[in-house]
C-alpha cells in the first residue's frame, strides 16, 4: 500500500515493516480500514512485548502425569482411557498455549502509541527496522 500514501515534501520511504513503513520523517500504515502515524521527532521508546501463558504448559504436563499415574494406580487392571485422556487434555493444552501467544513491538510517544504485531517475525528484520528508525530520528536531530 505504499503507493498510496501521501508523503509530504522532501520526505522518502526509507523500509517497510509488517505494513508500516518508515519515511525520514515518520512512521506511517495507512490501508483500507486504518492509518496510523507517529512522527520521529515523538517516538519516546520502542518496547517488544511478548504476552505467554505458561501455566498452560504446566497444566499440559500436569495432565500427562496425572492420566499415567491414574492408569496405574489400580494394579489389577490399569485404565488405559484415562491415559489417553490425559494425552489429550496435554495436546489441547499445549495448542491453547500457543494460540494464545501475542508478540508485539511498541513504538511509543508521550502520548501515542503504535503496536506492530510481530508473532512469527524474524527478530532480525525487527531489530533492523528499530535501527533504522532511530538513525533517521538522530538525522532529524542534525
Amino acid at each position: 500500500m505504499a503507493e498510496n500514501l501521501n508523503l509530504l515534501p522532501d520526505e522518502k520511504i526509507i523500509s517497510t515493516f509488517k505494513g508500516f513503513n518508515l519515511t525520514n520523517k515518520r512512521i506511517i500504515r495507512f490501508s483500507k480500514n486504518t492509518f496510523e502515524s507517529l512522527l520521529l521527532e515523538q517516538i519516546d521508546s520502542f518496547h517488544y512485548v511478548k504476552k505467554d501463558y505458561k501455566i498452560l504448559i504446566f497444566l499440559s504436563v500436569l495432565s500427562i502425569l496425572l492420566g499415567v499415574v491414574l492408569t496405574y494406580s489400580n494394579s489389577y487392571r490399569p485404565h488405559y482411557e484415562l491415559m489417553i485422556m490425559g494425552f489429550v487434555a496435554a495436546i489441547v493444552l499445549i495448542v491453547a498455549y500457543f494460540v494464545t501467544l501475542k508478540e508485539a513491538l511498541l513504538i511509543n510517544s508521550f502520548n501515542s502509541y503504535i503496536a506492530i504485531k510481530a508473532h512469527g517475525n524474524n527478530m532480525s528484520e525487527m531489530y533492523k527496522f528499530v535501527n533504522e528508525t532511530i538513525t533517521q530520528k538522530e538525522l532529524l536531530k542534525k
